[in-house]
């Protein structure tokens, strides 16, 4: 049987990150007329196939970022060492002076480390929230059963996702004094982005008293919810790389007599 002549680059997107033609329209719809989306999401077939599934389209971001960690999370890039930094200093002031002796710490590997595992578990944290959520807000305006409410959680923090996706590539090459203006610029993202797409997707057409706060209130349960994830995520990943060596560090030194026993 000969190869089918037809597969191209939309196939092999769709084979990687589940992605095609159709996603990019939707993306595209998403920030031009978001209400066309949600619409579709009240569909069986997402108005005859026309778009696709948002919880796949989040997926293929997160597929996509990482699938780009070799690009952006360089040990010697700019936004690496930011964070090996910041992770350094964290943990140098909760220690106290005693930092140095209780613990040698490989900044660099444990932190490429706890990427990698953060990566990894952190979506299915962020699943799990959004499942919850999508049982317990029903300030949409109308009835929508549960399927239809966690498409709508998943659409709203697709736009936010996508362009956070792009500064984050754009961090390895920008000097490592403007992480700290990258960071607040996506926390500024999340924020204006998950506000403007409920306001113009689930609420439009609804008042503008009424709307306007529906979306600011839905911003900060999604904000507060992809925080929570991250830093359960980020916790576990911490406890896997650094907590063993941490313990063992911390006897060594309670041998030696640089800890006194409680």
């Amino acid at each position: 049987m000969q190869p089918d002549a037809k597969a191209g680059f939309e196939e092999l997107l769709e084979d990687l990150f589940g992605l095609n033609i159709r996603s990019f329209q939707s993306f595209k719809t998403l920030f031009t007329s978001p209400v066309r989306y949600f619409n579709a999401a009240k569909t069986l077939d997402w108005g005859r196939q026309s778009f696709t599934p948002s919880p796949r389209l989040w997926l293929g971001l997160i597929a996509i970022t990482a699938a780009t960690r070799f690009f952006w999370g360089e040990a010697d890039g700019a936004f690496m060492q930011a964070m090996s930094a910041q992770a350094e200093a964290g943990f140098n002031a909760g220690a106290g002076d005693k930092a140095s002796e209780i613990v040698q710490i490989d900044w660099d590997q444990s932190l490429q480390e706890m990427f990698d595992i953060t990566l990894i578990i952190e979506p299915f944290f962020m699943v799990v929230i959004m499942m919850l959520l999508a049982t317990f807000i029903r300030f949409w305006g109308e009835p929508l059963t549960y399927v239809v409410r966690l498409r709508y959680l998943f659409a709203i923090i697709i736009p936010a996702t996508l362009v956070n996706l792009v500064l984050t590539i754009l961090v390895v090459m920008a000097p490592k004094n403007w992480i700290v203006t990258l960071s607040i610029l996506q926390i500024g993202v999340m924020v204006g982005l998950y506000t403007m797409t409920a306001l113009r997707g689930p609420f439009a057409g609804q008042p503008l008293d009424s709307a306007v706060p529906k979306s600011i209130v839905l911003m900060l349960i999604l904000f507060v919810s992809v925080f929570v994830a991250n830093l359960l995520a980020s916790l576990i990943a911490m406890t896997i790389v650094i907590a063993p060596d941490a313990i063992e560090a911390a006897r060594a030194a309670k041998d030696a007599g640089l800890l006194q026993a409680p």
